[in-house]
């Protein structure tokens, strides 16, 4: 990312997508007046868990969630939605990704704490929180390209109020199909 923000001060692109809005991003960069979409911080198990209910919160109670050490910001997002949440989780920091995603395949951890617009292959999310506007950025000079994007932006979200939504959940709502049940719904209904 460092690269590519060079490369868009040195105007080498004209364009960079996916850019977190930070004042003091912006005075180095342009940003539009609108975003083009939402990421979110989200807790990941395995598909196959059953023990988890997206529904209940409270099933998050106690649980082992691996972070990558570098992200911290998304730790304190998560402290921030188990204090609101009464929850207690221990965290376990990973230093790498593979050991981080081998983690929950081997049960270590029980979710994983990540971005919705990262999926991962047979996880599912069951909490997501900590919501970030993402924008297109350009050089702080091109004054021009702001206001052709702001004008597109506005033109589609009049068009088609819902396109933002319909993308992302194309792209990024990646859950399982077909009704979850935790097992102690499952016990219930037996």
């Amino acid at each position: 990312l460092t690269v590519l923000l060079q490369m868009l001060e040195d105007g080498e692109i004209d364009l960079l997508g996916g850019m977190n809005y930070h004042p003091s991003l912006a005075t180095r960069y342009a940003y539009p007046n609108y975003n083009y979409g939402t990421s979110y911080t989200v807790l990941r198990v395995r598909a196959d868990n059953t023990a988890i209910n997206e529904g209940n919160y409270q099933t998050l109670d106690h649980i082992r969630v691996g972070y990558l050490a570098p992200a911290t910001s998304r730790l304190k997002a998560l402290e921030a939605f188990c204090e609101s949440n009464h929850l207690s989780m221990q965290a376990v920091a990973f230093y790498d990704e593979r050991g981080w995603e081998g983690a929950l395949r081997t049960k270590t951890v029980d979710a994983l704490l990540g971005s919705d617009t990262d999926p991962r292959e047979n996880t599912r999310v069951v909490a997501k929180f900590d919501p970030h506007p993402f924008y297109l950025a350009t050089s702080k000079d091109n004054t021009a390209l702001i206001r052709q994007i702001n004008a597109a932006i506005t033109q589609v979200n009049s068009v088609d109020p819902s396109f933002a939504a319909t993308l992302y959940e194309k792209y990024f709502g990646n859950q399982p199909a077909g009704l979850m049940l935790s097992d102690e719904e499952k016990s219930y209904i037996a």
